[in-house]
């Protein structure tokens, strides 16, 4: 059963996540949950379970007509009376948690009327599916409060656009595989040569991760969005970001891959 917005809307509903199948019961080779699973075997094969938690941005609008009006003017981690859209923000997170998903945090980002979720680390194809409902959460409790949310990457001109900066690691059993104690980083040598994978392959998975013309218009510089094939400990202009180690925080070491943006697949992503 499902505990969402859609319950109040349509009465009993039901989540179901399928793959599709052909007539001899064997997988569809391009199902993308099928992708995904192909590529988390092989993984496991080598003995690493896949860990993702993707930071999930949109904007509040006061309906769907052209141009767009936003609900406030506020900015980064803003509280109210400029975060105006808290309580929606907060009815979504809530939402989620009683549908399984958890939440990591949730806040106002950097353009007026922008907002994040970001979903609790978990394995890639769990994590997929949980992305796929969580948009769809967002649209329908701004619907049910007659607002209109939007994941397009830049629905706004001269402002910060919506990214899905995808927080990534590789565990093997409970350790994080990424961390090394006595690297300058505290990166692996693992970790080092999965961000180089990711500079050497980014032009091809441009074409998944940024599937749409408007995603092109949000990878521009001065916006916070992506537009070096580099990776940096604090430059948010760089492809791969590593976030500063915390001492005793060993399984939170990571990289974020932050050109992605939330209208992609995320089977594929």
């Amino acid at each position: 059963g499902l505990n969402s917005p859609l319950t109040e809307k349509f009465g009993g509903v039901a989540r179901i996540f399928c793959d599709i199948l052909q007539t001899d019961g064997t997988h569809y080779e391009e199902d993308p949950r099928y992708v995904l699973k192909r590529t988390l075997k092989r993984a496991a094969d080598l003995g690493y379970t896949f860990n993702v938690g993707p930071e999930l941005e949109y904007f509040y609008f006061k309906s769907s007509q052209i141009p767009p009006q936003g609900l406030d003017e506020g900015g980064y981690f803003d509280l109210v009376p400029q975060d105006l859209a808290s309580d929606f923000r907060k009815e979504t997170v809530f939402a989620l948690k009683k549908m399984g998903i958890e939440v990591e945090c949730s806040h106002h980002e950097v353009a007026p009327s922008q907002h994040e979720i970001d979903l609790r680390f978990t394995d890639a194809l769990t994590m997929a599916d949980h992305t796929m409902t969580s948009r769809l959460v967002v649209k329908e409790v701004a619907l049910k409060n007659n607002i209109y949310a939007t994941f397009m990457p830049k629905p706004v001109y001269g402002i910060c656009g919506n990214g899905m900066h995808i927080h990534q690691s590789l565990f093997k059993g409970n350790a994080n595989a990424f961390f090394d104690p006595n690297d300058e980083y505290h990166l692996s040598e693992i970790a080092k040569r999965y961000i180089a994978g990711l500079l050497r392959h980014i032009r091809e998975f441009t074409l998944v991760l940024n599937q749409w013309v408007n995603s092109y218009k949000r990878l521009v510089p001065g916006f916070e969005a992506p537009v070096y094939v580099s990776w940096a400990l604090r430059n948010r202009s760089d492809l791969v970001r590593v976030p500063t180690y915390k001492p005793g925080k060993e399984k939170a070491t990571r990289v974020e891959l932050r050109s992605p943006d939330p209208t992609c697949n995320p089977y594929l992503a």
